[in-house]
């Protein structure tokens, strides 16, 4: 099978001009997760805190960057997800996961480091993954509501809004059905 990735992850930063081919998309391995880890904690922050709310503590983004971590070393070890790997130059800018286990594969994490960002690596990667799902099978993704960014990347690839309940209005579930 393959593997996975959770919310996905991109800032508002302004969109520079975009290249996906620029970068080599590959699977991950253990030690991405260390060359990756020093700008962890200011790729994934952006995309959890709404403009004009209160910013996370310091305790709170150290739990959110611990749990990514642990995300991407478990799919590394689980055969159902796969870990995408985007490079530049031979150095690790940024990963995706894509989880297998359930009959819609689902988008788990897409995140870049910031001086990547509006380079086209988000793309190269969102590409690889649907390259990893069975042909016209949809794949989902849940956002956060205030990562305006991401919803309008995804939007732009095809996916659409779906219901999260009508508890959880500080996520967006969004389903990318077949091209």
């Amino acid at each position: 099978m393959a593997r996975a990735w959770p919310g996905a992850i991109l800032d508002d930063m302004d969109c520079k001009s975009t290249s996906p081919d620029r970068y080599r998309i590959r699977t991950g391995r253990a030690e991405d997760l260390d060359a990756l880890r020093a700008k962890l904690d200011e790729a994934i922050r952006p995309a959890l805190v709404e403009p004009g709310c209160r910013p996370l503590s310091g305790h709170d983004s150290a739990c959110i960057v611990a749990s990514v971590e642990a995300a991407f070393a478990q799919a590394l070890r689980d055969r159902r997800q796969n870990v995408l790997v985007g490079e530049l130059h031979g150095l690790a800018c940024g990963f995706s996961i894509v989880d297998h286990s359930d009959p819609v594969p689902d988008l788990r994490w897409i995140v870049v480091l910031p001086e990547h960002v509006g380079g086209g690596l988000a793309q190269a990667l969102m590409d690889a993954a649907v390259r990893l799902c069975p042909p016209n099978a949809p794949l989902s993704v849940v956002v956060s509501a205030g990562n305006r960014r991401a919803i309008h990347f995804f939007r732009r690839n095809h996916f659409v809004e779906k219901s999260a309940g009508s508890r959880l209005r500080s996520i967006v579930r969004m389903r990318r059905q077949p091209v």
